[in-house]
């Protein structure tokens, strides 16, 4: 969950971004821009947070599965040691969960206070999209009505669709980008949930043995870690990497000439993304 809400992330805001693009005619906004990147930088400074959690969390499953693998070796009072001293790492990791939690609300939030604005910026277009060429809608509907029974056409249509990926719709991305958050919340919060069930259920216990805690399982998820590690990672870079609106003739008509300096006045609606 929380590597496909990172995922998301990325592709959302990439096509929230290259809507307002297409909104002003394909023309970069010097504020709006400055709002993305400013985001950008943002969420993958909180995303490095959450990779050295991640971290954290693979050592402590890394020491679970070493003394699961040596259990033999020890005495179990020595055993149950061991663990105790292992076990007192659920501390920092509940203080790191949490913060790296406080930091994404942090997120949510200044998305969510500037949600009202982004919408009203794309709906001034009419629809929250730039119009894509009548011919490459034509096209990719005509195709979609035949039978895709070669490979000329399956690439074609390939080809069809990515060219309609240039034109996202704002107010769908919009929508995406906040799901996308939430979903990685709900990982976060869960995760934060466990170090505090943890933390709460073991710290200073007299005794730990047997069925209470088991090494078994936390060495299972040490490689599921080790994954979202990796994949976190690549979109921590891809997330800073911003999109370019498509290239067309005449794609400046007087109306997107217009849309910023029409809303607030002065080409201003997006200040309060800056100041506010």
């Amino acid at each position: 969950m929380l590597c496909s809400g990172i995922q998301d992330t990325v592709s959302s805001l990439h096509n929230l971004q290259l809507a307002t693009l297409n909104v002003n005619g394909g023309k970069k906004l010097p504020l709006s821009r400055e709002v993305f990147t400013q985001l950008r930088l943002t969420i993958s400074s909180q995303w490095e947070c959450i990779i050295e959690l991640l971290h954290q969390c693979f050592n402590f499953c890394d020491k679970a599965a070493y003394l699961h693998d040596t259990r033999c070796a020890y005495a179990d009072e020595e055993l149950a040691e061991y663990v105790r001293e292992f076990l007192a790492m659920s501390g920092p990791l509940l203080s790191s969960s949490r913060l790296v939690l406080s930091l994404h609300e942090g997120i949510v939030a200044e998305v969510t206070r500037c949600s009202p604005y982004f919408t009203s910026f794309l709906q001034h277009s009419g629809t929250g999209i730039r119009h894509r060429p009548a011919s490459v809608c034509n096209a990719y509907a005509e195709h979609c009505s035949k039978p895709r029974d070669t490979p000329e056409l399956t690439t074609d249509s390939f080809m069809q669709s990515n060219l309609l990926a240039a034109y996202p719709d704002g107010l769908a991305a919009l929508a995406s980008v906040a799901d996308a958050l939430q979903t990685t919340f709900t990982s976060l919060s869960m995760i934060s949930q466990v170090w505090a069930t943890v933390y709460e259920k073991y710290q200073g216990s007299a005794a730990i043995s047997g069925p209470q805690f088991s090494l078994s399982e936390w060495a299972v998820i040490k490689e599921l870690i080790l994954s979202s590690i990796c994949h976190s990672g690549k979109m921590k870079d891809a997330i800073i990497i911003e999109p370019v609106a498509p290239r067309c003739r005449n794609r400046r008509s007087s109306r997107d000439s217009d849309s910023l300096s029409s809303i607030n006045g002065g080409g201003q609606c997006l200040l309060f993304l800056r100041d506010a």
